[in-house]
This record gives C-alpha cells, structure tokens and sequence, in this order.
C-alpha cells in the first residue's frame, strides 16, 4: 500500500492495514521489542526510484543506517541491526556511500598493524 501526501489515515489504522498479523498493534510491538516508523513517499517519488515500496523501505532504512554511522551516533553493530542487515554486510555496502569501512588516522593504523 502506497500512502500519498494527501491520503488521510490515522497512525493506528495505518499501522494496522501494514501490519495484518499483529492485533492489537501495541501487541506486536511487545512481542517483538520494535517500533514502527511511517514514511508516506508519493506515488512520483516510487516511479522515479523504480521500485516497489518494500525495496524502497529498505533502502531508506539502510541510507538512515549509513547517515547516523558516519555522524558517530550509532556503532557498526547498531547500525547494521537497524538496517537489517549482518556487520559484515553492512561494513562491506559502506563504500557504496563513499564511506571508508574503518575510521583510523595513521598513527593508529600503524599501531594496529605491530599487533598484527
């Protein structure tokens, strides 16, 4: 389901039309120790990316995964977990966003690689 701008759902019903598994909602959210987030992306915004709203979900997902790594606001693990992705994975689609994988100024590259 694609919500525009203009579409006028409340949170909870849209919640609940998302989530056909899980009544009540505040339900789920127990179970599962999560919480949810809507994005409403216009039906232009999904032609122009070419996709389908799951593929466009992930990807928001992973790019706010990304963005809160680099300012230093989420470590390498909490981030690849909100992205939904394992570490290594996550580290590994870094450089997709022009990121360096490791943050080490020279001096402590060199220190590193003595223990090596």
């Amino acid at each position: 389901m694609v919500l525009t701008r203009f579409t006028r759902i409340p949170p909870l019903v849209r919640w609940w039309m998302a989530s056909p598994t899980c009544r009540p909602p505040q339900a789920c959210a127990k179970v599962q120790g999560m919480s949810q987030i809507f994005l409403e992306i216009s039906n232009e915004s999904l032609l122009a990316l070419r996709s389908t709203p799951e593929v466009v979900g992930a990807r928001l997902l992973l790019a706010a995964a990304v963005k809160l790594y680099e300012m230093g606001e989420l470590s390498s693990g909490a981030a690849a977990g909100l992205a939904g992705l394992p570490r290594v994975v996550f580290l590994s689609k870094l450089a997709d966003f022009g990121l360096d994988t490791f943050r080490l100024t020279e001096d402590e590259l060199l220190r590193e690689t003595r223990f090596a």
